[in-house]
């Protein structure tokens, strides 16, 4: 029998198992036995019926509902619970993010399993998901939540249900005061007996409410529109750093942001490249990025495929493979291309970190 002393070892994730009626989400804990590469099967946990699902008829951004309240119909893809970030591990807890179904409910919840005694705690929070561009009968499958967990101060992160948001998208101006989507807990509260890990634990806003327009620190709410895909990742000191993309699919940007445990606070950002990159001379077109940043054996590392801005492009979606490494803990400084050579950020000529194109055979 495993005891979580073997956390180090261990590899949490999520399986999701959907049939012709019901979306069933379990967590799957696995067990890495490092010598062979195996993996074993060590449980399979059932957190809910309920998950959120689009089962209905993918549709056109401006159709109106459909009336059936059985029935969610979808913009982009069928999936978004639980999807993203959403499982993390702290101490012997494992943390999972999660709408709650059906169409007329959409609340989003928020699971804390623990390992030793087996017991389940779940919050449910007051925000719903808004569907596509704020119309909340036609699904969207980007608007994820990502967890993240301190491990220097037992607070928990979530960003969640957004897709390029601001104060003028959707055109209406519905979301002007709603773009960004936060909510952070109080000291410790990833620890708190079952009977403790309740809604209250989370810090309110000026009205009440449980989420908030930005992070709080010194960066401007200037850098919290038009933001998609959250993800929260860990340096070997501890420290809780956070990235997203701003931008859209063909003139986007990564960039990250650290939070301070000692102040409860988060630093600026840092733009990994830049947005409208055409704008230097010799580049030719703007361009996106679809990958992941990530801390791996003591690197914070960036994988990712560009998608140009070029409709004659010979590559329907993204082309070639890009890397890149910072020894800086931060990311602040040091970064390196795959053949180590050095380079400043922001990047606006994505082919200093090239690896390869793989050409159409």
């Amino acid at each position: 029998m495993k005891t979580f002393t073997s956390l180090k070892m261990k590899k949490n994730y999520l399986h999701t198992i959907f049939n012709t009626k019901l979306l069933q989400l379990y967590l799957l804990f696995l067990f890495v036995t490092v010598s062979h590469a195996q993996v074993v099967l060590e449980s399979e946990i059932k957190i809910t019926d309920l998950g959120l699902h689009f089962n209905g008829s993918k549709i056109g951004g401006s159709d109106p509902d459909n009336g059936n309240p059985e029935a969610y119909d979808f913009f982009f893809g069928r999936n978004i619970s639980a999807h993203g970030d959403a499982v993390k591990t702290y101490k012997e807890y494992v943390f999972m993010t999660w709408y709650r179904g059906g169409k007329l409910d959409r609340h989003m919840m928020l699971s804390r399993y623990n390992t030793i005694t087996g017991t389940l705690a779940t919050i449910e929070f007051p925000h719903r998901h808004t569907g596509f561009q704020n119309r909340w009968w036609i699904g969207e499958s980007h608007n994820t939540i990502a967890v993240g967990i301190s491990p220097l101060d037992g607070t928990i992160h979530l960003l969640y249900d957004m897709h390029a948001y601001s104060p003028t998208k959707p055109s209406d101006g519905s979301l002007a005061q709603d773009y960004f989507r936060y909510s952070y807990s109080i000291k410790d509260a990833a620890s708190l007996p079952d009977d403790e890990f309740t809604l209250d634990k989370f810090v309110k806003n000026s009205n009440g409410g449980y989420k908030h327009l930005r992070m709080p620190g010194v960066a401007p709410q200037s850098e919290f529109l038009a933001l998609t895909y959250p993800k929260f990742f860990q340096n070997d000191l501890g420290d809780l750093l956070m990235f997203m993309r701003e931008g859209g699919n063909n003139n986007g940007m990564y960039k990250f942001i650290k939070y301070d445990a000692n102040t409860g606070t988060w630093g600026n950002f840092i733009d990994f490249n830049s947005l409208n990159a055409r704008r230097q001379p010799g580049i030719e077109h703007n361009w996106g990025l679809y990958g992941d940043i990530k801390y791996v054996n003591g690197k914070i590392r960036i994988g990712f495929q560009r998608r140009l801005a070029d409709n004659n492009d010979k590559y329907m979606y993204q082309n070639g493979v890009y890397y890149a490494y910072s020894d800086d803990q931060t990311g602040a400084t040091e970064w390196k291309n795959h053949r180590g050579e050095p380079f400043s950020l922001p990047l606006f000529d994505a082919d200093k970190i090239k690896v390869m194109n793989p050409e159409i055979m």
